[in-house]
């Protein structure tokens, strides 16, 4: 086991959680017996994500929307709601175990070819998953390249948390076989703009708090929107953030843990795309040709990465303080 002292929190310790992996058997690691620590414990059980989907379709908020599309467009309700569905049946999310295995098995053979270490901050991600069970948990990681939300779904299988929900593009969406497999690893799919189609947005506000405030696994979103290009933070956008919180808002969760999360790379996959993106050179669009033809970088080497658990946020402290005018903003 081996273990860094972060320089700016030289009180932290973080564990490259890689060593052990380079150790012991891949294949005995993904096929494990797994007892996923549960993001929140509800009363109420959805036990897959084709409930979660019924929930969402019974909404008083989508059925009232439903018959007023019907009447503005003059059409049968039976054909708002099939677009209703056809809509749900695009964002939804899956989880297919066998497919978290075998990408998990996967991966871990990419890492140990291409990277050096990964150090997580383990003392402030075990104290997360003991507190876990009582309120839903949103993680926001900062955003440096595509690695992020597969290197989040990898540590939370390391700690046998459940893979959280993460928001993915619609450029991920429409690529062949790779969508697929996003989705049945907790994916859920996103368009880029909705402001103006009420009925998308309407469905998707109701999903993502319906996955909030029924399901168990924990909730991702990169709040930055984008990738960095220059590894500085960007500003952030508070539409999926202001959702989630919604579900708190309306009394349906008692409260949400956020956690942000600082994800760091010596050197990202995308650091030639990014100087070519910053030269004006327009950015490739995403898809499984090009996927393939770069698979020459996983013959490179790129350091080592470093993800730190931050101190978690209360939503009903915050709020609470926000309200009394007692607000810390160191």
């Amino acid at each position: 086991m081996e273990y860094i002292r972060a320089h700016e929190r030289p009180q932290v310790a973080f564990r490259d959680i890689l060593k052990d992996r380079h150790e012991e058997s891949d294949f005995m690691w993904v096929s494990r017996e797994f007892h996923w620590s549960k993001a929140y414990k509800k009363t109420k059980e959805v036990k897959n994500p084709a409930c979660l989907k019924g929930e969402v379709l019974r909404s008083p908020r989508l059925l009232r929307l439903v018959e007023e599309e019907a009447k503005e467009r003059n059409i049968s309700k039976n054909d708002v709601y099939s677009s209703v569905q056809n809509i749900l049946d695009e964002i939804a999310c899956s989880k297919q175990l066998p497919v978290v295995r075998w990408l998990g098995y996967v991966l871990l053979k990419i890492m140990k070819r291409t990277v050096s270490a990964l150090y997580v901050n383990e003392e402030k991600l075990l104290k997360l998953k003991e507190q876990m069970g009582s309120n839903p948990v949103l993680f926001l990681p900062s955003h440096r390249s595509y690695a992020d939300f597969i290197l989040m779904a990898f540590i939370m299988f390391n700690y046998s948390i459940d893979i959280p929900c993460v928001a993915a593009g619609m450029d991920f969406h429409s690529m062949w076989l790779m969508g697929k497999l996003l989705r049945d690893c907790s994916a859920f799919f996103m368009r880029r703009s909705f402001a103006d189609d009420k009925l998308y947005r309407t469905v998707f506000d109701e999903y993502v708090k319906k996955l909030v405030s029924l399901g168990e696994a924990p909730v991702e979103f990169f709040i930055e929107g984008t990738r960095s290009r220059s590894a500085k933070s960007l500003m952030p956008k508070f539409g999926l953030l202001t959702m989630v919180m919604d579900a708190f808002y309306s009394g349906e969760v008692p409260d949400i843990t956020i956690v942000p999360v600082n994800i760091s790379y010596d050197r990202t996959l995308e650091e030639v795309l990014f100087a070519y993106e910053m030269l004006g050179i327009a950015k490739p669009k995403e898809s499984t040709s090009g996927l393939i033809k770069g698979i020459n970088m996983l013959d490179e080497r790129y350091g080592s990465v470093y993800v730190d658990f931050c101190e978690p946020i209360s939503a009903h402290q915050y709020v609470w303080e926000m309200s009394s005018g007692d607000v810390n903003y160191t």
